[in-house]
C-alpha cells in the first residue's frame, strides 16, 4: 500500500484538517477478522502492518516525522496482543525507538515486556503528532534507554532497568503548572532512583530525591525540600458555587443536600510511603512561617506517625500524631500539640473562620483524640454539625400532634461521636 499527497486541493484539506501538511505511507498489511453473532466472544481478529517508510509532516508547526520503519502485530481473541517489532523513527532528528509486547490487554493478567529509546526528544514537537497530548501543553527534552517487564498477575517479578532523564520539561495537568523541570532517574530490578529532580510547580520551586519501588504496589520514599514553600498555591482551591447554578428547591423551600461519596483510589491501600519535607521559608492563607520539618509514614490507609514542626510570629509549633484515613466516613486520629504562644487571630485564619471576637495568644499541649463515625442509609443525606434541619422522617401512626391538630414528624437522628480528651 503507498499513500502519497497530492496537489488536489480537496486532498491538502483533508491533511490540514487533521493536523499534516503532507503525508508518505509505503506498508504491507494484512488483516483477517470473524464475527459470529450466535457466539458471546465477539471479534477474533489477527492483523499486522509492516511499515516500509512513513514520512509526515505537521500541519501549521511544521513538525517532520521521518523514515517510520517496523511492524506491528494485533491480534485479539479472548484478549488483545499487541507486538512492536523495531520501531523506530525520526522526530525533528531525534531518533526513538520502540520493541515489545502487551499481553491480555483488557484482562487482570495484562503483561507488559518493553523497550523504548530517545536522544534529545523535544516533548512539544512529539505532542504536534498526537491531538491528545496537546492538552497537557507538554515542553523540554528527554533522553531515555528502558527497558521494562511488568506483570500485573505478579507484580513482584516486575523489573525495570534503565535511564531516565528530562531537561526544561513543562507540563499542565487540572490546575497544576510545571516548568523547568530537570531530572535524572536509574531504574534497577524493580526500583527507580530519583537521583536528582528538581521542578517549579505553579511558581513553587521543588527539589526531590528518593526512590520508588514496585510500581503495582509502590513503595516510596521522597525527601522534598523547598527555598520557599507557597502552600497556597499547591493546593487545590475549593470549588465555588457557579452563580448561574440555581438548585432545586425540595418540600419547604430549601434545597436539597447533595450526598457525596469520598472514597479513595484503590492504589492509595496498596501504597506504603516515608515523606520528609524541608522549607526554608513558606506561607499558608497569609501566615508565614519559617524551618518547616515534615517526616510522616504512611501505610496502605493509615498514617502511621507524623512528626510537623515550624516557626512563625509568636513562637514555635510542633506535634507529632497519627491516624487512620482508610474509611472516608470513619476517620480517627490522635495529635499530640505543643504550640507557644500562637495567636487566635492566626488559627481563626488556618481553620477558615472569618470574624473571632477573641485576641490575644495561646498556648497548648497534651493530647487531642479523636473518633468520627458516621452511618446512615446510602440515600439519607449528611447531617451537618451545627444545622437544625435534619431529615425528618414522616410517621402516619402519629399524623396527628399535641399542638392542635398539626402533623408531628419524628427526627431521623444518625450517629455522629466524638471523643476527645486534651
Amino acid at each position: 500500500m503507498q499513500l502519497a499527497a497530492t496537489s488536489d486541493e480537496r486532498v491538502e484539506d483533508l491533511l490540514k484538517r487533521n493536523g499534516l501538511k503532507s503525508l508518505v505511507v509505503s506498508a504491507d498489511v494484512d488483516v483477517r477478522a470473524d464475527f459470529d453473532a450466535a457466539s458471546q466472544e465477539g471479534w477474533v481478529a489477527d492483523a499486522s502492518l509492516a511499515l516500509g517508510r512513513v514520512r509526515a509532516e505537521t500541519y501549521p508547526e511544521g513538525v517532520v516525522l521521518d523514515n517510520l520503519q517496523g511492524r506491528v502485530t494485533v491480534n485479539r481473541k479472548k484478549a488483545v496482543n499487541i507486538t512492536a517489532e523495531n520501531i523506530r523513527g525520526q522526530v525533528n532528528q531525534a531518533p526513538v525507538r520502540l520493541s515489545g509486547k502487551f499481553r491480555g490487554v483488557g484482562t487482570p493478567n495484562l503483561l507488559i515486556d518493553v523497550k523504548a529509546g530517545a536522544r534529545q526528544l523535544d516533548l512539544a514537537h512529539l505532542q504536534e503528532l498526537s491531538p491528545s497530548l496537546k492538552k497537557l501543553g507538554l515542553g523540554g527534552t528527554v533522553d531515555m534507554d528502558l527497558d521494562v517487564y511488568i506483570p500485573y498477575a505478579a507484580a513482584r517479578d516486575s523489573r525495570l532497568n534503565g535511564m531516565l532523564a528530562t531537561k526544561n520539561l513543562k507540563f499542565r495537568v487540572t490546575h497544576f503548572k510545571a516548568e523547568k523541570g530537570d531530572s535524572e532517574f536509574n531504574l534497577t530490578g524493580n526500583t527507580a532512583l530519583i537521583k536528582s529532580a528538581q521542578v517549579q510547580i505553579n511558581g513553587t520551586l521543588l527539589a526531590v530525591t528518593g526512590q520508588i519501588a514496585n510500581p503495582l504496589e509502590p513503595n516510596i520514599q521522597l525527601h522534598v525540600t523547598s527555598p520557599d514553600l507557597d502552600l497556597d498555591r499547591l493546593i487545590p482551591p475549593a470549588r465555588a458555587e457557579k452563580s448561574g447554578d440555581k438548585p432545586s428547591q425540595g418540600e419547604g423551600g430549601r434545597a436539597p443536600e447533595k450526598t457525596v461519596k469520598t472514597e479513595w483510589p484503590p492504589m492509595a491501600f496498596k501504597t506504603t510511603a516515608h515523606l520528609q519535607v524541608d522549607a526554608d521559608t513558606g506561607r499558608y492563607k497569609t501566615i508565614e512561617f519559617q524551618k518547616l520539618k515534615l517526616d510522616a509514614t504512611y501505610d496502605r490507609g493509615v498514617i502511621k506517625r507524623g512528626d510537623l514542626s515550624f516557626d512563625m510570629e509568636g513562637g514555635p509549633v510542633a506535634m507529632t500524631g497519627s491516624g487512620d484515613i482508610e474509611d472516608p466516613e470513619h476517620v480517627t486520629f490522635m495529635v499530640n500539640p505543643n504550640i507557644t504562644s500562637l495567636t487566635v487571630e492566626r488559627l481563626a485564619t488556618v481553620l477558615g473562620v472569618p470574624d473571632v471576637s477573641v485576641s490575644g495568644p495561646i498556648s497548648l499541649n497534651g493530647r487531642l483524640q479523636a473518633n468520627r463515625k458516621l452511618e446512615r442509609s446510602p440515600c439519607q443525606p449528611r447531617w451537618k454539625p451545627g444545622r437544625s434541619n435534619r431529615p425528618r422522617q414522616h410517621r402516619p401512626d402519629r399524623q396527628r400532634g399535641r399542638n392542635d391538630g398539626k402533623n408531628a414528624f419524628i427526627n431521623q437522628h444518625q450517629r455522629h461521636s466524638h471523643r476527645t480528651r486534651a
